[in-house]
């Protein structure tokens, strides 16, 4: 009887422990897809955990193919308003948002979706129409276009919303004269932090007086026109580079890629421009040599670089043509030469001799002449410019030559 009695808690520890070991496994494959879906707090993990495995089963699935759209059929359909929750806090995607943001079945996952919202127009219409107070509220209280707030100040069938739409309004008038009036510099400042309405925004960049807070201002901008108003002609040279850097809009961008008084202006646009056909007409035509150059850099089409690096009639442009053509074909070799050209020249280390090596002995006349443009030994520019087998690269040694004997610098 003993020995039926150890055998039988022996097999009942045994099955406890695979059980335990099952367990710990599932809960590493839950939390490692809470992970890959963008990461609980502990409660909110605890209480998945305790949801049962099914709701496990959805989530470790979710997570292997990081599908938001599971995530908002749970927020839609799930018996516990707290794994409604849970699911709409990390839910990422607008449009899913917005879906249960419109006809989750609980007032408070609504809530919760809407102020995670971000497309002003989608606010307006859930402030405007929805039929849960709450809701409007709360997307009342995400917006920042102030004659609609006026609008559903006035016009609400509800006080709560009527009056949180006044506060705001007020708050948002009394933000924007302190971040524009205040005499304080560091007050202005954090107000402006605290703006979204990009009209105000765009004004306070282009006249508050302390430097600072313009940037601060320019930084918060996202509306393209906005920006391409600044470039095109705030006075402040630094500001109007600061908005072309953060312009995007191709179109915009070529018309100051094409047209803009300011080299810098014009390189800067280049620098975010990707219309092949474009650069290509930049890199052949326009006045300045260091925007032509840059526009060259970024070509992929190698005909027109292999043409523009033999003919064209600046040698910086020609280079640039080189270095394109050698760094699309010798991305490992050409790293390692700009790498060199970058360092100080000391003839005793072993950099020192990865130009020349390159110059003299690549199999690749591309190489050959990214190596040459950077040289500044006269003997071994003499040499290639007599001994190289390519007619070309023989040709751009001897410029170069001629050009260092022309300026004689102390190289």
């Amino acid at each position: 009887m003993k020995r039926i009695l150890m055998l039988s808690l022996v097999m009942l520890v045994g099955f406890s422990m695979q059980v335990c070991a099952e367990g710990a496994g599932n809960d590493k494959g839950l939390e490692q897809a809470l992970r890959e879906l963008g990461g609980i707090s502990l409660p909110d993990l605890l209480h998945i955990k305790r949801a049962g495995p099914d709701l496990h089963e959805r989530i470790v699935l979710a997570g292997q193919r990081n599908d938001q759209k599971a995530l908002a059929e749970i927020a839609q359909d799930h018996e516990d308003t707290t794994i409604r929750k849970i699911m709409v806090k990390m839910l990422k995607d607008q449009a899913l948002l917005a879906k249960v943001a419109k006809s989750n079945s609980v007032s408070d996952v609504r809530q919760m979706a809407v102020s995670k919202l971000t497309d002003q127009a989608l606010l307006m219409e859930i402030a405007k129409n929805d039929t849960d107070a709450y809701a409007r509220l709360t997307a009342a209280s995400h917006l920042d276009d102030p004659a609609f707030l006026a609008e559903i100040a006035k016009g609400d069938s509800n006080l709560e919303v009527r009056k949180t739409a006044t506060d705001i309004l007020n708050d948002r008038a009394r933000l924007v004269e302190t971040a524009k009036n205040d005499k304080d510099v560091q007050v202005r400042y954090a107000a402006v932090g605290n703006l979204n309405n990009q009209a105000v925004l765009a004004d306070i960049a282009r006249t508050d007086e302390q430097w600072g807070v313009r940037r601060a201002a320019l930084a918060k901008l996202n509306n393209q026109a906005l920006l391409a108003e600044i470039v095109k002609d705030d006075e402040s040279e630094m500001l109007r580079m600061e908005a072309m850097r953060m312009l995007s809009d191709q179109t915009l961008l070529a018309e100051f890629a094409r047209n803009d008084i300011s080299r810098d202006v014009r390189w800067m646009a280049v620098g975010n421009l990707t219309d092949q056909t474009l650069l290509a007409e930049i890199a052949r035509n326009d006045k300045d040599t260091v925007v032509r150059q840059a526009a060259a850099g970024k070509l992929t089409d190698q005909t027109l670089l292999l043409e523009m690096a033999k003919n064209d009639k600046d040698a910086e442009v020609r280079a640039s043509c080189v270095d394109n053509l050698a760094q699309q074909r010798f991305k490992d070799e050409w790293m390692r030469l700009k790498q060199a050209a970058n360092l100080p020249i000391v003839p005793t280390t072993t950099v020192s001799t990865v130009i020349p090596d390159l110059a003299k002995s690549h199999e690749s006349e591309y190489m050959r002449l990214a190596a040459v443009f950077r040289l500044w030994d006269r003997s071994l520019l003499a040499e290639i410019a007599k001994d190289d087998k390519s007619e070309w690269v023989r040709q751009e040694a001897a410029k170069r030559l001629d050009g260092l004997n022309k300026n004689n610098p102390r190289r």
